[in-house]
């Protein structure tokens, strides 16, 4: 190996970064557009911190297509509870999503069985709902 010493042709150097290449093939006219990756998606994390900063709106502007929990976040706190509700009618019932509908949801009894569907699925959240005036409005009575 020209040009270098002979400290680095002995070394164990191996590469730091490798990329694996994976070809599924399918009937034609299927499509997927699905693309798993590494690289963080740093609009979403723009999106998380805007939430964080209590800045709805423009966090609401970046999370908008991922209709996700955060995304939900932002409009029940922009007070758009039945977006935010639909949104989290299309995720898998978590002890989380079920808190948030709870918070959605303006018929009481609606959001009190998703209230206590989340306290089922995590007893944390009972400690939770005295931190937040919606659950607290939904428990009086």
């Amino acid at each position: 190996m020209r040009g270098f010493s002979r400290s680095a042709e002995t070394s164990s150097w191996r590469p730091v970064r490798t990329v694996k290449l994976r070809c599924h093939l399918r009937r034609v006219g299927t499509v997927k557009d699905t693309i798993h990756t590494t690289e963080l998606d740093t609009a979403y994390l723009r999106g998380r911190q805007l939430l964080e900063k209590r800045k709805y709106a423009q966090a609401l502007y970046v999370l908008h297509d991922y209709r996700d929990r955060n995304t939900a976040i932002a409009l029940l706190s922009l007070g758009q509870d039945r977006e935010a509700l639909r949104i989290l009618e299309a995720l898998p019932a978590t002890a989380i999503s079920e808190y948030l509908r709870a918070i959605a949801c303006s018929c009481k009894a609606e959001g009190r069985r998703h209230f206590l569907e989340a306290c089922r699925r995590d007893e944390r959240m009972e400690y939770r709902a005295a931190l937040d005036p919606e659950i607290d409005e939904l428990l009086k009575n």
